[in-house]
């Protein structure tokens, strides 16, 4: 039961969700991520933060980077890291008629 409320949750934000996608508007996005788990030895974990944005540079087409950091600690070794990954993106359609519409 608790798994077909999530469900339905997640496709009503889906539904009424409406995005910017005209000349000029800004997308922001970003990812947090934290893990662990039991090892047999050690407990390893995991964290990392990726932020991004990007900029409309026509209707329907972005472009954009994010930076990510990150850190790890598994078995005596502790590492961390640093990403940066540029994006570009196409939004194949925002009309109304739209067959992609729900």
């Amino acid at each position: 039961m608790k798994r077909i409320f999530t469900l339905l949750f997640v496709f009503t934000i889906f539904h009424f969700s409406h995005a910017q996608i005209k000349k000029g508007s800004l997308l922001l996005d970003g990812q947090f991520t934290i893990g662990s788990y039991v090892g047999e030895d050690n407990t390893p974990f995991f964290a990392g933060l990726s932020p991004s944005a990007g900029l409309f540079i026509s209707d329907r087409f972005v472009i954009g980077a994010g930076i990510g950091v990150g850190y790890a600690s598994l078995s005596g070794f502790d590492g961390g890291n640093l990403i940066v990954s540029p994006f570009a993106r196409y939004y194949l359609s925002n009309k109304e008629d739209s067959p992609w519409k729900w």
